[in-house]
């Protein structure tokens, strides 16, 4: 019952602010249709003090008019809503028309008619970078400058939009306490068989959802070091959940079914809460992976200490980039991880930049590219 009173309360009061930041049809749609639920919020427990006032007879038309706003808000996005269903099933796909064989989970269930992924970015920029006290105005000015960039690249390719949107599952999956793991989106670079297999990066997501803007972050990277990039999707984005490692898993048994794939070239890579999920999965599957990669991650001690992890990665090469000036992920507990496997043995490189805050990854998106790329194939950028 909680949940569904989380989006009754929270859709009403988000949608005047997500009117103003949408720029499609679609997602001014969505937030006028939400807008006849604050009139509600307002009316019912205005109703006790309107008793025997005049007032009282404007609310029945108000609440009629409401309705026929919801329902023709609906209406419009079913009929509007994107053809991204043209392929059987979700599974692996590359924004370059090279479908890799999808895999069609029995649970799953096609996105509902809803808002453009696009708009729930702006509007979760326009949040973050206004309201979060732990962001600075020169990096809310940065992030916002990156990431709209990215979201113009992405709404000007057409085929991102066969790709299925499931950014906004991240809000559900926070709401409603489920977890979508067996969905993702990958980008593979043109290339021949005969060329060679390419190298695989699985990047997991943080919190807010698996959204298409991070894959196109990591297109310039896979065309200059020859990487597919694989995002499988985890609700809202906490990878410290049992089924997180199951879902790094399947996403790694999807690659297995591709004619791409080399297995002795396979990294995983996490950012911020995204790095408990490559602690855990590093930890339970290490033979699976040629390196690991944090990027300004959350780091679980128990589980990098632990004798799993310890075991499968003595020796073994992880990557760990993060910013000094980080102040949702303090730079003292991410040390304090680094010397810890350092004494046990892994053998990490750690790039701390002082400047960069928790945002590193998208302020810095070219240096993170140099820095991956250089690591993961021996030749700097």
């Amino acid at each position: 019952m909680l949940g569904p009173l989380v989006v009754f309360v929270a859709a009403p009061v988000a949608a005047p602010p997500f009117l103003l930041t949408a720029r499609t049809w679609r997602g001014r749609a969505a937030a006028v249709g939400c807008l006849p639920l604050l009139s509600l919020a307002v009316l019912f427990p205005a109703l006790p003090f309107l008793e025997g006032s005049a007032a009282l007879s404007w609310v029945a038309p108000v609440l009629a008019v409401g309705g026929v706003v919801a329902i023709a808000s609906g209406v419009y996005l079913y009929a509007t809503k994107p053809l991204c269903h043209q392929h059987p099933g979700p599974g692996l796909y590359s924004i370059q028309h090279r479908v890799i064989p999808p895999a069609r989970p029995p649970r799953w269930k096609a996105p509902p008619v809803s808002e453009p992924e696009a708009d729930s970015v702006r509007f979760g920029l326009f949040l973050v970078t206004r309201f979060d006290p732990r962001m600075s105005r020169a990096a809310a000015r940065t992030v916002r400058h990156v990431i709209r960039q990215l979201l113009a690249e992405v709404e000007a390719d057409p085929v991102y939009r066969e790709l299925y949107p499931v950014g906004r599952y991240g809000l559900w999956s926070f709401v409603f306490g489920r977890h979508l793991w067996w969905h993702l989106n990958a980008y593979v670079p043109n290339y021949r068989v005969r060329e060679g297999r390419l190298g695989t990066l699985i990047f997991l997501h943080g919190h807010g959802g698996n959204f298409q803007i991070q894959l196109h972050a990591w297109r310039r990277f896979a065309d200059e070091y020859g990487f597919a990039v694989v995002c499988p999707t985890f609700g809202y984005g906490n990878w410290e959940h049992p089924d997180g490692v199951r879902a790094v898993g399947w996403a790694l048994d999807r690659c297995r079914e591709s004619d791409f794939f080399d297995p002795a070239r396979v990294y995983l890579a996490g950012i911020s809460q995204g790095g408990c999920g490559v602690g855990r999965a590093g930890a339970a599957l290490p033979g699976a992976f040629a390196g690991l990669i944090f990027i300004s991650p959350t780091m679980e001690p128990d589980v990098l200490g632990s004798p799993e992890f310890v075991r499968g990665w003595t020796g073994r090469p992880v990557l760990v980039i993060h910013g000094g000036r980080d102040r949702h992920v303090r730079p003292a507990t991410v040390d304090a991880a680094v010397e810890r496997m350092t004494a046990d043995g892994v053998a990490v490189t750690y790039h701390r930049d002082p400047e960069a805050d928790h945002f590193l990854f998208f302020a810095r998106l070219e240096e993170t590219h140099r820095l991956v790329g250089g690591w993961t194939t021996g030749r700097p950028g």
